[in-house]
């Protein structure tokens, strides 16, 4: 996601668990010191921290699922928590967290074409209904960031909305790309607003380098951001990526769904 003058400047380091997939690292697998570990587990990431002089914290489980709420929240809030904790015991330079859109709240509108409750990183939570589990250990992830903050550490965060990327298609957000290449032929009606992966990557490694500390980064257009229908994002993955004969038809079916 980063060019080559990167790889060749900078030195790596990666925490993982034992069981992850680095299929999509492929090639670059030499270049990065590998730390195994958990989160959830102090001491393993004490050992990967006690070195960096900058660290990127992605680690997250994203999950709608009821059942998940627990472990989300203790993965996510409880493990952001450990991050900060180790960053400050060896006085890193930068944390960067990367966050979600979804840590800023949802609230309720007028319908999808209701522009009245647009948000930017200026906006602040407020509970709602509509705020998932996710959103909800997301939330509480940024309070423990702002919390090292008080304490006397250097971060940023950013609130990327939908990434899309090469990845996994059976996984997260890139799903939609099996949606289509499967000729689903149904969508929700609304908007979508999605960003590139590779210009996420770029604007976080910016930032670690910057003069900018203490503040939230949400996927405007620093992050180079795209807002479309979904039928929009549908027919262009369908007609430029996947090649593949996708039509949309328009009717209305219970539920809001559409075909």
């Amino acid at each position: 996601m980063l060019p080559d003058t990167f790889w060749k400047k900078e030195k790596v380091a990666g925490f993982k668990r034992p069981e992850s997939d680095l299929s999509l690292l492929k090639g670059l697998e030499d270049q990065i010191t590998w730390f195994e570990g958990d989160i959830l587990d102090v001491l393993s990431l004490e050992e990967a921290i006690s070195k960096a002089d900058y660290v990127v914290h992605t680690a997250a489980m994203v999950s709608f699922a009821p059942k998940d709420r627990n472990k989300m929240l203790r993965i996510n809030v409880e493990g952001t928590a450990n991050v900060v904790n180790m960053c400050l015991l060896y006085k890193v330079k930068k944390l960067c967290f990367v966050s979600s859109v979804a840590a800023i709240g949802r609230k309720f509108s007028n319908g999808a074409s209701d522009t009245s409750n647009l948000i930017d990183e200026k906006a602040q939570w407020e509970e709602s209904p509509l705020n998932s589990n996710y959103a909800k250990s997301k939330y509480q992830a940024e309070l423990e960031v702002w919390r090292g903050v008080a304490e006397g550490l250097d971060a940023v965060v950013v609130n990327p909305s939908i990434i899309l990327g090469e990845a996994d298609w059976y996984k997260s957000s890139t799903q939609l790309f099996k949606y289509v290449y499967d000729e689903n032929k149904y969508y929700t009606g609304g908007t979508i607003n999605y960003v590139d992966v590779q210009d996420v990557a770029e604007i976080i490694y910016k930032l670690l380098h910057s003069d900018i500390v203490n503040e939230r980064l949400s996927s405007t257009e620093e992050l180079f951001l795209t807002n479309s229908s979904l039928r929009k994002l549908l027919r262009v993955l369908a007609g430029k990526h996947l090649l593949k004969k996708y039509q949309v038809f328009y009717h209305k079916l219970p539920g809001g769904l559409k075909r």
